[in-house]
């Protein structure tokens, strides 16, 4: 292999619905795990600050499901903190498009439908949760 071989990294970055789903015990992070092969699996910080303000400020199932996340999930990822200033999901796919501007291939697990499209309209690939299969899947 050479060193441009290694420069091709894969970098899968998860949004707080693919956690959920985890959580939920919907799917496994292993099938996504599977998925990613040689593929680093991260987190972008506001997606661990969102998860926060989940944990804060929701009631009842969300919120627990948001700590246990923050508990259970997240010292298993990476974070990354990125310089962006706004909404969680602009993050998700400014960072994904600047992994591909850079040459590295980025993917998106989410089931946000709006997160999905704008991302695929980038040519980034999504992985996403199948309800029938109870899996996470590359579109």
């Amino acid at each position: 292999m050479g060193s441009c071989d290694r420069l091709m990294e894969c970098i899968i970055i998860l949004d707080t619905s693919a956690l959920f789903i985890v959580a939920e015990n919907l799917a496994s992070l292993d099938s996504i795990y599977e998925i990613a092969g040689e593929c680093k699996i991260v987190v972008i910080r506001h997606v661990v600050e969102e998860l926060e303000n989940i944990a804060k400020r929701e009631h009842g199932r969300k919120a627990f499901l948001a700590k246990w996340i923050l508990q259970n999930i997240i010292p298993r990822l990476r974070v990354v903190d990125i310089e962006f200033q706004g909404q969680v999901d602009d993050a998700i796919v400014e960072y994904a498009h600047e992994l591909m501007e850079k040459g590295i291939k980025g993917m998106v697990a989410t089931t946000d439908g709006k997160i999905k499209e704008r991302v695929l309209r980038k040519g980034i690939r999504v992985i996403t949760y199948r309800e029938s299969e109870k899996i996470f899947e590359v579109l």
